[in-house]
C-alpha cells in the first residue's frame, strides 16, 4: 500500500477541507532529527532548499509526511519517491539517504522549473492497510480516508 502524503496534502488545500495541520506551521529546522554537518557542501545545499521549499509553499507536504511517519512509527514502512535527493528529508528523517554524502541532484525532488509536487512515497505492508488508514482517521479527525485513495 503506498500513501502519497502529497497529494492528499493538496486535495485538502484545493477542496478547502480543514486542514491536516494545525495552526501556524513550525520552522522546519525544528523538526530536523540530524545534525547539519559543520561544511559549507551543507550548509549551502541546505540554504537553496530551504528557500525553494518555502517559495513552493511545501513546508505543509514534508510536515504531514512526519506526521504520518510519527503516527504510525511502530509499524513496518519504505520511503521511496525522489524524497532521497531532498537534504531536508533526510534532516527531518523522512528519507534515511544523506543527498550530499552521495552527490544526489536536489532537482530530482524540487526545482524551480517544476511545477507539479515532489514525490515522498510512503510504503507500508498491505496487510497493515486499515490499520494504517484507521491510525490517520483518528489523528487528524477524518472520515473515510481509506476511500479517498
Amino acid at each position: 500500500m503506498k500513501i502519497n502524503t502529497l497529494s492528499m496534502c493538496r486535495e485538502n488545500q484545493n477542496t478547502g477541507k480543514k486542514s491536516m495541520i494545525g495552526g501556524e506551521l513550525p520552522d522546519i529546522r525544528s523538526l530536523f532529527i540530524r545534525k547539519v554537518p559543520n561544511d559549507p557542501k551543507y550548509t549551502e545545499r541546505l540554504e537553496y532548499e530551504l528557500a525553494l521549499i518555502e517559495e513552493k509553499k511545501l513546508a505543509s507536504y514534508l510536515i504531514q509526511a512526519i506526521q504520518i511517519l510519527n503516527i504510525t512509527k511502530n509499524m513496518p514502512h519504505i520511503t521511496r519517491g525522489s524524497c532521497g535527493s531532498s537534504l531536508v528529508c533526510y534532516l527531518m528523517g523522512i528519507s534515511h539517504v544523506d543527498p550530499v554524502y552521495y552527490n544526489i541532484k536536489f532537482a530530482r525532488f524540487l526545482n524551480e522549473y517544476r511545477n507539479n509536487l515532489p514525490d515522498i512515497d510512503l510504503d507500508f505492508p498491505h496487510n497493515l492497510r486499515n490499520e494504517v488508514f484507521l491510525k490517520i482517521e483518528l489523528e487528524w479527525n477524518i472520515l473515510n480516508f481509506a476511500t479517498r485513495n
